[in-house]
């Protein structure tokens, strides 16, 4: 065999042992079966080198066992890169084909028409909720509109193309105030116009130019506008609070996505404070470590920020507050629980979800969890938890099966809606409900159903009912 070949196929066995590498070190989520196969694919490559030992020689022996055992170490190094990957390829080349091939074989009829366009056609808009509601949402880069139903389904455009990010919607004193936020690099515009009941504009309340970038859902509370910012700085990071022992993060070099806090106040839009995610996470000695392998570009990403809004809610955490902020950082897994005052990390859970996307607390000390932790290839990346407040154990868990396809993959947002669950997968433009005898445990959970398919790619700002 030519040298040539041989690199080759040195090179195939390399990538493929790095591939397996994956799902042999998190061997514990899976089923028995799948186990089986895992640990046979994992040391099929060892198995071929005994078969043909005899046709190497010595050293290209124990360099290929080498190979083996060392692409170990390069999987966990390259961990969170196979994962964005492998992520893509199931959102964007599996999950979805799979899943319409085995519903095409039961209904010959089923198509993968989608249309596209900035004006959205509700004749052909999938409608399931009877219910009077109302949804605030924005399409992706083109207008930001209110959906009502109230016999029939009817569309009103409130913002173009400029105006696209609307966020969430307060009545106050009879009048419909929405936010729009529209997001550059390094700074964003957000601005708070008001309506009339039908939705008629009436004025622009105020109007605002920020120097960082907002990139998810705003939250109101207590008279104050709690938003997910970012800044973009270069490695190394000249900052006295960051002070680094173990963790691969002083190493970085390049750009850097920091995230932050932004508190503004709703009446004027004066900016109030900054806080910063890096410097309250690099307080607790877990994150300041070689284990842990922080990305360099984009450290935390946050995903979600929730505020404890009730004694009830509070009296779950230790030294709970109303006012506290639940934070989601999905790159690293992580949701922190900061102080309403001081804003320190009082309460943090580490590890135990993958690249969530929201979060919801419950009265019954439950924080349902949105995640990318399923490991069915059929039927989408995602999966809910429930996962206890004060044991940090996970106590259910909800995956689709069957003919269902539960790929909200990002952009995914959960409310309580009518005793049960709603979430909006934007990507594949639909609004979810899913209905358990237990929410805040996800108890007897039944088939998702779709509520609302605009067959369009969607940000849902807020849902609520009419009546």
């Amino acid at each position: 065999m030519s040298n040539f070949k041989i690199k080759i196929i040195i090179f195939l066995l390399f990538l493929y042992q790095l591939f397996v590498n994956k799902f042999f070190l998190e061997i514990k989520n899976y089923g028995i079966i799948l186990i089986i196969i895992i640990s046979f694919l994992f040391f099929i490559n060892l198995l071929l080198i005994i078969k043909f030992r005899n046709k190497l020689n010595i050293a290209q022996v124990i360099f290929l066992v080498l190979i083996i055992f060392s692409s170990l170490l390069f999987t966990q190094i390259l961990n969170s890169q196979i994962s964005k990957q492998i992520q893509f390829i199931k959102k964007n080349f599996i999950s979805s084909k799979l899943l319409f091939i085995k519903n095409k074989i039961s209904n010959p009829s089923l198509t993968e028409n989608i249309f596209y366009g900035e004006n959205i056609d509700t004749n052909k808009i999938v409608n399931n909720l009877e219910e009077n509601f109302k949804i605030l949402f924005f399409l992706d880069n083109y207008k930001s509109g209110l959906l009502t139903n109230t016999g029939e389904l009817n569309i009103k455009y409130i913002g173009d193309r400029k105006d696209s990010r609307a966020h969430f919607i307060v009545e106050k004193n009879n009048i419909n105030q929405v936010i729009f936020s529209n997001a550059f690099s390094d700074r964003n515009v957000i601005y708070l116009n008001e309506y009339d009941h039908n939705f008629n504009f009436i004025r622009q309340k105020w109007k605002q130019d920020y120097d960082f970038d907002n990139h998810q859902w705003l939250v109101n509370y207590d008279n104050l506008l709690i938003v997910p910012g970012s800044k973009y700085r270069t490695h190394p990071i000249d900052d006295n609070n960051l002070k680094f022992k173990e963790s691969n993060f002083k190493e970085c070099k390049g750009k850097i996505r920091e995230d932050t806090i932004e508190i503004i106040n709703i009446e004027n839009g004066k900016h109030l404070k900054t806080i910063k995610i890096l410097d309250e996470l690099f307080k607790l000695k877990k994150f300041d470590s070689k284990i842990l392998k922080i990305d360099c570009l984009d450290p935390t990403h946050l995903t979600n920020i929730e505020v404890v809004n009730s004694l009830e809610k509070a009296s779950h955490f230790p030294d709970g507050k109303v006012g506290d902020l639940l934070v989601s950082l999905r790159e690293l897994s992580t949701i922190v629980l900061l102080d309403k005052d001081t804003f320190n990390i009082k309460w943090h859970l580490f590890d135990l979800t993958k690249k969530q996307i929201s979060t919801l607390i419950t009265n019954q000390g439950n924080i349902l969890i949105l995640d990318n932790s399923s490991q069915s290839i059929i039927n989408g990346t995602s999966k809910l938890y429930s996962i206890h407040i004060k044991n940090k154990k996970i106590e259910n868990f909800y995956e689709a099966s069957g003919s269902d396809l539960f790929d909200v993959w990002y952009r995914g947002k959960m409310q309580i809606y009518d005793n049960s669950l709603i979430i909006s997968d934007s990507l594949n433009g639909k609004l979810l409900q899913l209905k358990c005898e237990v929410i805040s445990t996800l108890k007897n959970c039944g088939k998702l159903k779709t509520l609302i398919n605009f067959k369009e790619k969607f940000y849902l700002a807020e849902f609520y009912n009419l009546k």
